[in-house]
C-alpha cells in the first residue's frame, strides 16, 4: 500500500498537514462525486432553483450530512485502504477508528464559509492536542471536485509559524494569521490530512456559481477515547449503517468499535445472533478465531 513518502510524511509533522494528491483517481473521484449528488442537488439543480434549497445554505454548516450517507460507495471512502495506511503510518499504530463522517456541500451566493482560524480539538474532545503522535487526531478532507481559490478552498498555517501559541488556545483574533495561511489546493481525488494542532478557516465561494463537496473522515488510535465527536451506536437501525456492518469486512468493521475477531466478546451465542441483526452478513472470519 503506497503511504507517504519520506518528504511528505516529515511536511507533516512539521507543518501539521499534507496535500496528497490521486488517492483516489479521477474515474474514482468522479463516480463519488455524482453519489454525493444522490444526498445533495447537484450545482445544475441548485442554481437552476437556488430558492428550493435555500435551506441547505441558511448557516455555513446547513450543508453537512453525517455518516453514514445514502451511497453505500460513499461510505466505502471511510474505509479507503489507502487513507487508512496513511493514518495509521502517521499515528504508529495499527488499531484506529474512525470518530467523525461528514459530508460537505457548499454552494456559493446565500452564505459566506468563511471563518476566523481555529484548531478543531473544541468540538472533537474535553482535552487539548498533544504533541505526542499516539494520541493526535488525524483530520482528513478528500476532495470529490477540483477546489482552489474560487470555491473554498480551506487555508491552513504551518504549526511552525504557531509553535508559540500554546495548544490549549483554540482560536486568534480575527485576520491575525492571514498572511502566512496557505490554501490547500488540489485536484478532485487529494486528500488533505491535518492534525487538530493546526490553525485552519474555511474561506468564501468567490465564483458565481461555485460549489464545493468534501467528505471529512477523522480517525484516533483505538485507545484515545478521550476523543469522540460522533458515536455511530444510535444509527444502528438506520438503513444506510445496517448496509455497512453488513457488508464490509471485520476489519473495517473495527473502524466502529465492532470488537475484531478473536476479541472475547464473540461467543457462539454473539456470533449467531449477530447474524439474526444482520442477514448475510460473514460472520466466518469471527469463528474461525474462536478455535
Amino acid at each position: 500500500m503506497v503511504v507517504l513518502d519520506e518528504e511528505q510524511l516529515q511536511r507533516f509533522h512539521d507543518d501539521g498537514f499534507v496535500l496528497v494528491p490521486d488517492v483516489l483517481s479521477p474515474d474514482e473521484a468522479d463516480a463519488l462525486l455524482h453519489a454525493a449528488w444522490e444526498q445533495f442537488p447537484s450545482p445544475e439543480q441548485y442554481f437552476a432553483d437556488p430558492e428550493s434549497f435555500a435551506h441547505l445554505t441558511s448557516t455555513p454548516f446547513s450543508g453537512l450530512a453525517n455518516f453514514p450517507w445514502t451511497s453505500p460507495a460513499l461510505n466505502r471512502l471511510v474505509a479507503n485502504p489507502r487513507i487508512l495506511a496513511i493514518v495509521r503510518q502517521i499515528l504508529g499504530v495499527d488499531d484506529i477508528r474512525l470518530y467523525k463522517g461528514e459530508l460537505w456541500a457548499k454552494y456559493a451566493g446565500n452564505t459566506d464559509y468563511d471563518q476566523h482560524h481555529h484548531r478543531d480539538f473544541g468540538n472533537h474532545t474535553l482535552v487539548v492536542p498533544t504533541v505526542e503522535r499516539r494520541w493526535m487526531q488525524v483530520t482528513t478532507f478528500t476532495y470529490l471536485c477540483d477546489i482552489d481559490e474560487n470555491n473554498g478552498a480551506t487555508a491552513a498555517v504551518s504549526k511552525k509559524l504557531t509553535s508559540d501559541i500554546p495548544l490549549g488556545r483554540r482560536r486568534t483574533e480575527p485576520g491575525e494569521l492571514r498572511d502566512i495561511e496557505v490554501l490547500a489546493s488540489g485536484r478532485a481525488g487529494t486528500t488533505l490530512f491535518y492534525s487538530t494542532e493546526v490553525f485552519h478557516r474555511a474561506t468564501s465561494l468567490k465564483a458565481p456559481g461555485a460549489s464545493r463537496f468534501t467528505i471529512l473522515a477523522d480517525y484516533r488510535a483505538a485507545d484515545a477515547t478521550w476523543t469522540n465527536k460522533h458515536s455511530f451506536g444510535h444509527l444502528g437501525q438506520r438503513p444506510e449503517m445496517i448496509e455497512f456492518v453488513t457488508n464490509v469486512d471485520a476489519a473495517t468493521r473495527t473502524l466502529l468499535d465492532i470488537p475484531a475477531p478473536g476479541h472475547p466478546y464473540w461467543t457462539d451465542q454473539t456470533i449467531t445472533d449477530m447474524e439474526i441483526r444482520y442477514p448475510g452478513i460473514d460472520m466466518t472470519p469471527y469463528r474461525a478465531a474462536q478455535h
